[in-house]
């Protein structure tokens, strides 16, 4: 079976949802073949961005109502809602003119920070749940049944426990019998909280979303930045005073919702790691089940034991580096984004032994006086967007730049993500965005080809990594800055 499965490109992997389908029972059953797969186009299990995306997360192995989750079958979920979505972008139908004039969520006041998604009580509706920075939590049911759908609110604000929230996740059980337990963090420190149906009265067989507080996680010295949920009810908190903090989640047996975090109030860190100088920025898993990566403020990156508290290895940035964030995380590599006001450049780390591997960067004849400004990373490829517009595409193995597309975007590129291993979502600060796939080299400068397959006017500043999408639904949401959140329906 390993041998015919090695015959299936990587390609072939990340475009085709029904490869995934067909060999979804040998996936299942080879963990070694597997592993090699990913560690070859891996870059999906990671925790990304700033800290005001929903990505700052990273699920490992988890257990929900006694069934295990692991890191290969998000993984696999992962690969099918990209190619679900670059289907839709490319082939699928919008309803009305969404594609124009975007649909608008009424309902927030402030920045919408988080968007998660649940299903009814009986399992046949779904909804679209929304967390703004003032702590308020609204649903919407899918899909949408008007332009300009209104949300209902839940009576519950997290602002009241943890201050304004920076952003909220699902996490140690998921959507087990329509409920969900969330990890919000903000300005005041984190707590975990549960959304559950209840119905509004006995003669009344409608239910509403409501929400309870579990479980305050305490001890944090400033505002958390940063989650991550490493597996057997662990979280690991990155928090502005430079300290790592390990909760150990005590759980209960409900038997209509299944393994839940037990509601007591407090819970206290079981661990500190003590290192950092500055704020932890992001907090992700490494390669061995017992380890994190830790990037802070301090222009230094750490691996983490999290069951001894040792630090592993420490690798220290360039003074002349003004910046650092990570774009990408498998099980040995990791991939990070260096600003610098000369030259930014991107290195390809090896997660074992902290040892830089490749330094990527962007030649000057190709970018003249514009700057790369975001980068995202997807197989063995890297994408840059500058600040004219353009994306310049490197191997990662080599360092080459295979790939110039001049100006594809009217302003600076402010958010890019791979659907494929040749198609691209692109977003300016403006507000446009477009799907372009990349055909092949047209001259000795690299400039490629481009199909446009999608040019959508937002007609408003979005929210950097923000883009949230339901496969179920074929429904695109996208935060603002402010607090509009614009979405697309896709006709079935």
């Amino acid at each position: 079976m390993g041998r015919v499965f090695q015959y299936i490109s990587l390609k072939d992997l990340g475009q085709c949802a029904q490869i995934c389908r067909v060999w979804n029972h040998f996936l299942f059953h080879d963990d070694f073949t597997w592993r090699c797969k990913m560690e070859d186009i891996g870059w999906c299990i990671q925790s990304l961005g700033n800290s005001n995306t929903s990505h700052d997360t990273t699920i490992a192995n988890y257990d929900n109502g006694g069934c295990s989750v692991s890191r290969r079958t998000i993984f696999r979920d992962w690969i099918l809602e990209k190619s679900q979505l670059a289907n839709a972008l490319e082939r699928g139908n919008f309803m009305g003119d969404c594609d124009t004039k975007p649909w608008l969520l009424f309902g927030h006041s402030k920045t919408v920070r988080s968007i998660l998604e649940m299903t009814s009580k009986d399992g046949n509706c779904n909804y679209i749940v929304t967390i703004s920075d003032d702590g308020e939590i609204q649903y919407w049911k899918l899909p949408f049944e008007s332009s300009r759908p209104k949300g209902k609110t839940v009576p519950f604000n997290l602002k009241d426990r943890v201050g304004t929230i920076s952003t909220a996740v699902t996490t140690i059980s998921r959507d087990l019998n329509s409920t969900a337990n969330v990890a919000a963090i903000g300005f005041k420190g984190a707590i975990i909280v549960q959304l559950y149906w209840k119905k509004e009265d006995k003669g009344n067989e409608d239910y509403s979303l409501h929400c309870r507080a579990l479980q305050n996680l305490s001890g944090h010295q400033g505002p958390v930045r940063c989650i991550c949920d490493v597996g057997s009810h662990t979280l690991i908190t990155g928090c502005s005073d430079g300290i790592l903090r390990v909760f150990k989640l005590p759980q209960k047996n409900d038997l209509d919702n299944g393994l839940l975090v037990e509601e007591t109030g407090e819970a206290q860190a079981i661990l500190q790691m003590k290192g950092h100088r500055s704020g932890v920025n992001t907090v992700s898993l490494g390669c061995d089940n017992n380890t994190v990566l830790s990037h802070g403020s301090d222009q230094t990156v750490r691996l983490w034991n999290y069951e001894t508290g040792g630090c592993l290895w420490v690798f220290h940035f360039d003074k002349a580096v003004a910046g650092t964030e990570v774009i990408g995380i498998r099980q040995k590599e990791m991939a990070l984004f260096c600003d610098s006001l000369e030259q930014p450049s991107m290195r390809i780390m090896r997660i074992p032994d902290g040892k830089l591997k490749k330094e990527i960067k962007p030649s000057s004849c190709t970018l003249g006086n514009s700057r790369v400004c975001v980068t995202c990373i997807y197989d063995r490829f890297l994408l840059c967007g500058t600040e004219d517009g353009s994306l310049l595409q490197f191997n990662v193995d080599t360092g080459e730049q295979t790939h110039f597309l001049d100006r594809i975007l009217r302003s600076s590129v402010l958010d890019l993500e791979y659907l494929l291993h040749d198609t691209v979502l692109a977003t300016g600060e403006d507000g446009h965005m477009v799907v372009v796939k990349i055909l092949d080299r047209v001259d000795s400068v690299r400039k490629a080809k481009v199909k446009v397959l999608r040019d959508i006017a937002l007609n408003m500043r979005p929210q950097r990594g923000g883009l949230f999408y339901s496969p179920e639904s074929s429904t695109i949401l996208v935060p603002s800055s402010g607090y509009l959140v614009r979405a697309f329906a896709f006709s079935s």
